[in-house]
């Protein structure tokens, strides 16, 4: 055989549709050409090997699988990618029905029709499908389609282009979901939510109501601080487990992140949720158990109602959350409904933040200062300094209202450094004016109290103003000093260390531990005015105050009351032998000019 001449048998497999004078070339007796052509044949015939050639290393070293199926969809070709992908070899995948690479929900969902439907389809077509691997996974696959069509438009089979994408898949899926879903507890997240809610929204009317909630836990930042983080997360795992056992099938539960969750409750109205949220906050009642501690937790909740309480997902929840901080001023462990005069609360409280961020800048607080005077003698003891705000805005804004919002928006411990600095720059006139030194009492915050270096700032300060520490009282609530005994006991030490006064104001309005009482390092208490306004008429009120009295003798410490405003009153708490008063009847807080008159009219009568 000349080299340059295919072997018969390959030459009667070559398609008809080669001209007469390549199956000559090819070996085919019966044909003729004409000897002119004779120089293209040798090219025409390499040309056609190295393209075989290049097929068949695409079909074994490609990186698809190829798959060719007959007209009954059974395996006719079978390349090394597809037995990569499916653990099937090539002898075992020919003349396999498709079925055969299918999990069994697949497989009986595709039908003969669908099968003659891709047969004949002409061109090609993509799907993405479930796959059983010989292993028994289920693997996820792509597949490119191509009908076999012949000359005549006879459809003989299809060709598939395969590739495994399950990691990609997964990956997309995983992708997905934590798109739609909390990380840590597997509740949807807040952004998930807001796109059921929306929807139900649009699905809600008079006769189809629905529900937001907002769930806070009470006091959960005492779990982290104590258990640690890790603790409190599984202790939120645990409590969403909880969450989504007690809900319906068609509310929704999110994590809005911390220890915030929002449900979504439709066809629901305020007394239905009311009950749904007393039997779901029983559940996380329950005693939760991590790390050998037993832990009980309560929940303050929120609920506003779709359309009353807002027309959106947003001003739902802006109500909801409204409704859950009323549930927290109520004492919390309880939820409540939104109620108007929440939102007014809502926006006067954002307008004071808003304009307590400007107050310092613009000089527009100021300090009052209220006499002290011991009874009996009434020789004037010393001042408490009182902040006072009018804002260039919102005119003259009572501390009442605006404390619990510095407070609460993390300004305090700055306007209450203000404030301690300002009232030892008062003390510092005095002493250069030569009035005899009279004593400034000044409140200090949570925030302030539980500052590491407290001690060291006010003796900075002290020694700034050139103030003796002897004339600086600080004042700390019952609720402050019982906040965290132990660490109040090191910062009181520290502050009796540099020679400063402390007292407890409004005592009997917190649940001070006896046995802390007496370690604290205190000078006096200061009974409350809540007390004293009828000491006169109130026989309860009156065995009150003579116990604290009684009490503070018998602990070495000084009493002062507070809102002194009668004779009445006066005569009673001096024959009981309190100490000192303060009040309206012996003198209102004014500015630091009246309050000099008062020092001026002391010099005047000690002489």
């Amino acid at each position: 055989m000349e080299p340059d001449v295919l072997p018969p048998e390959y030459a009667a497999a070559l398609p008809a549709r080669l001209v007469p004078s390549q199956r000559a070339q090819a070996g085919d007796p019966g044909t003729a050409e004409p000897a002119h052509a004779a120089g293209l044949r040798h090219t025409d015939e390499s040309e056609l090997l190295a393209a075989r050639q290049r097929s068949q290393l695409l079909w074994e070293q490609s990186a698809l699988g190829m798959v060719e199926w007959d007209e009954g969809f059974r395996v006719r070709e079978w390349n090394p990618a597809a037995e990569r992908i499916f653990g099937y070899t090539r002898d075992e995948a020919l003349g396999q029905h498709a079925h055969f690479i299918l999990p069994d929900t697949v497989r009986n969902s595709v039908s003969r029709e669908v099968l003659d439907i891709l047969l004949a389809q002409q061109g090609g077509s993509y799907s993405l499908n479930a796959n059983l691997h010989r292993d028994g996974r289920v693997i996820q696959c792509e597949w490119f389609n191509t009908s076999l069509v012949d000359e005549n438009g006879q459809t003989l089979g299809v060709t598939s282009l395969v590739q495994d994408v399950s990691e990609r898949e997964a990956a997309q899926t995983h992708n997905r979901y934590l798109a739609e879903h909390d990380e840590l507890t597997g509740l949807y997240n807040r952004k998930y939510l807001s796109h059921r809610a929306e929807h139900a929204i649009s699905l809600a009317s008079a006769q189809q109501p629905l529900a937001l909630a907002f769930i806070d836990l009470d006091n959960f930042k005492h779990v982290n601080d104590t258990l640690g983080h890790s603790a409190g997360d599984r202790l939120l795992c645990l409590l969403a487990a909880r969450i989504g056992a007690q809900l319906r099938a068609h509310d929704c539960a999110a994590r809005q992140g911390g220890d915030e969750f929002i449900l979504l409750l439709p066809d629901t109205t305020l007394p239905l949720a009311g009950a749904l949220l007393d039997e779901l906050a029983a559940a996380l009642a329950a005693p939760c158990h991590i790390d050998g501690h037993e832990i009980c937790v309560t929940v303050s909740i929120g609920v506003a109602c779709y359309p009353q309480d807002g027309e959106d997902f947003d001003t739902l929840l802006r109500s909801a959350d409204m409704a859950m901080y009323d549930a927290k001023r109520d004492g919390k462990n309880t939820w409540r409904g939104f109620r108007a005069p929440l939102r007014d609360r809502a926006s006067r409280q954002m307008l004071l933040e808003s304009a307590l961020h400007r107050a310092l800048a613009r000089d527009e607080l100021s300090l009052h200062y209220q006499p002290q005077f011991a009874l009996g003698s009434q020789q004037l003891l010393g001042f408490e300094a009182l902040l006072r705000w009018h804002s260039e805005d919102l005119g003259t804004v009572s501390p009442v209202e605006f404390i619990p919002v510095a407070e609460s928006c993390g300004l305090i411990a700055m306007i209450g450094d203000w404030v301690l600095q300002e009232a030892l720059r008062q003390l510092s006139r005095w002493q250069a004016a030569g009035f005899a030194p009279v004593p400034v009492a000044v409140n200090l915050s949570a925030a302030q109290f539980l500052q590491s270096d407290l001690a060291e700032r006010i003796a900075r300060a002290l020694d700034a103003h050139a103030v003796d520490a002897a004339l600086l009282e600080l004042e700390l609530t019952e609720s402050v000093a019982m906040q965290r005994p132990e660490e109040a006991l090191e910062q009181l030490a520290a502050l009796h260390a540099l020679g400063i006064r402390v007292s407890i104001d409004d005592f009997g309005t917190g649940y001070s531990s006896l046995s802390y009482l007496k370690r604290f390092r205190l000078d006096r208490l200061k009974i409350d005015r809540s007390f004293v306004a009828d000491i006169v008429e109130d026989h309860e009120d009156r065995a009150i105050v003579e116990a604290v009295i009684r009490m503070a003798g018998a602990l070495g410490l000084k009493t002062l009351a507070e809102g002194l405003e009668t004779p009445e009153q006066l005569a009673w708490l001096t024959a009981q032998g309190c100490d000192a008063a303060q009040g309206y009847l012996l003198g209102r807080p004014a500015p630091a000019g009246e309050a000099t008159a008062w020092l001026r009219a002391q010099a005047v009568a000690t002489t």
